[in-house]
């Protein structure tokens, strides 16, 4: 199969699998999104029922952005940090069905939006069921709405992007593309999943294309050493990361032992500027390349990169 051929197949399978998620929700890290969706379906979520999610990485994330996939429904990340105020101010209009939390944040999430039901993202753990009890109302066409991702608020209060499945399973394809990701490789990926990066690349690209994506909570890599040691440990092929990583990375020198990269392929590096001097340094001591990419959270994929 040459080059060509690839790039179609691989734009038709995510735009098939965002279209009928049924097809693949017992697959893999999808095992138990039948039964989530079923779960999500007894509480009133269906086609158009909006899905708020506020919590850190973690695998329950992929279970309830396919389980909406499957439903129909709005998939809603929000920065895990936010303050109540701001939620309200932000999402207010939203109107979920369903809101997912940490458990400390579930009780006052519920006095923000009191006509919703309010979940704690530990009891998804316990969801999991059998494929024959998927629930879905699919094939579902292209051009509606999947997610809704919020601006950063550096000029007032976040606004919401309307992203539709269409725009998901492109965004999905181009990275897969882009960066040579193949089935069974391994994935770090540190932005959160209320932002493009974090959301693309973990919960649609990363399943879509086979990658074992490997949630990692912010208390597990506060520190950078901390981190360093999950790098090695995890034997991640890809690092999905921002440009302070690397700039850390480099001041460490030669404290990081020696083999801790050797089964990473590259670091993808987006958020900010990256100065090709620091991406030479890297490269020069640890034999790592880095991928500088770049989008727009309205285009739900990325604009620019560099090839690897």
């Amino acid at each position: 199969m040459n080059h060509q051929d690839e790039t179609a197949r691989r734009r038709c399978s995510a735009f098939d699998r965002l279209a009928a998620p049924a097809d693949i929700v017992g697959v893999g890290p999808l095992t138990g999104v039948g039964g989530a969706a079923r779960r999500l379906a007894h509480h009133g979520v269906g086609p158009g029922s909006t899905v708020i999610f506020k919590a850190q990485q973690c695998a329950e994330a992929t279970t309830l952005f396919w389980a909406c996939m499957a439903l129909g429904a709005v998939f809603v990340p929000i920065d895990w940090q936010w303050p109540n105020e701001l939620v309200r101010r932000a999402a207010g209009a939203h109107r979920p069905v369903v809101i997912v939390a940490a458990a400390a944040d579930t009780a006052a999430l519920h006095l923000v939006f009191p006509d919703s039901v309010a979940i704690a993202v530990e009891d998804v753990r316990g969801w999991h069921g059998s494929t024959a009890d998927a629930v879905s109302t699919g094939p579902f066409d292209s051009g509606s709405p999947a997610v809704h991702l919020f601006t950063s608020g550096s000029t007032g209060v976040p606004k919401a992007v309307v992203l539709s499945r269409g725009a998901l399973a492109h965004g999905a394809a181009v990275t897969l593309e882009s960066f040579g990701w193949i089935p069974g490789e391994r994935l770090l990926n540190l932005p959160e999943l209320h932002t493009m990066s974090g959301l693309r690349n973990a919960l649609v690209a990363a399943p879509i294309g086979g990658i074992d994506w490997l949630p990692s909570p912010q208390a597990e890599r506060s520190n950078i050493f901390t981190l360093v040691d999950i790098i090695g440990a995890s034997a991640c092929h890809h690092l999905v990361a921002g440009p302070g990583l690397i700039k850390q990375l480099l001041l460490i020198g030669d404290r990081l032992e020696a083999g801790t990269f050797q089964h990473l392929q590259a670091i993808y590096c987006t958020g900010a500027a990256l100065s090709p001097a620091a991406v030479t340094a890297f490269h020069s001591r640890h034999g790592v390349p880095i991928i500088n990419y770049y989008g727009l959270t309205e285009t739900g994929g990325i604009c620019i990169s560099q090839s690897r």
